[in-house]
């Protein structure tokens, strides 16, 4: 696979997760939220009931900054949170927005790593990929 291809697959990808996380963001108020109870309307009421406030969307937490010397694989840190493929796609999406123009070096990550695509990573090696994705958000050197 060539690199541009590589990069527009990645481009793709990014944008498909995006408008994702912008979907289920809109469902995260609608769920478990508890119906709302029909209350028997007289002509005393005379305030709307206010609606529910919707709960906010939950976040990546925030990884930390990881950097690491040229042409040494990155090293997997102590356990502080366990990673899933959901939310490293998702933390890989907005490292993506954040990285704007420079967005093709999520790619030379991933083939750091020994893979071409996110789905490929092993799951032991998460959270380093997510340690390297914010040092090169954060402009390190990677």
């Amino acid at each position: 696979m060539s690199l541009e291809a590589a990069i527009a697959e990645l481009t793709t990808e990014v944008a498909n997760l995006t408008a994702e996380i912008r979907a289920l963001k809109g469902l995260a108020g609608t769920l478990g939220a508890p119906a709302p109870a029909k209350k028997a309307s007289t002509k005393k009421d005379k305030a709307p009931e206010a609606p529910p406030a919707a709960a906010p969307a939950p976040t990546p937490p925030a990884a930390p900054v990881f950097r690491f010397p040229d042409n040494e694989p990155p090293q997997e840190p102590a356990p502080v949170q366990q990673w899933t493929y959901e939310s490293v796609q998702n933390y890989a999406s907005q490292i993506g927005t954040r990285l704007g123009t420079r967005s093709h070096e999520l790619v030379d990550l991933l083939a750091r790593f020994g893979v071409q695509r996110l789905s490929q990573l092993p799951e032991d090696k998460y959270g380093a990929f997510v340690q390297a994705m914010e040092a090169l958000a954060n402009g390190g050197l990677l």
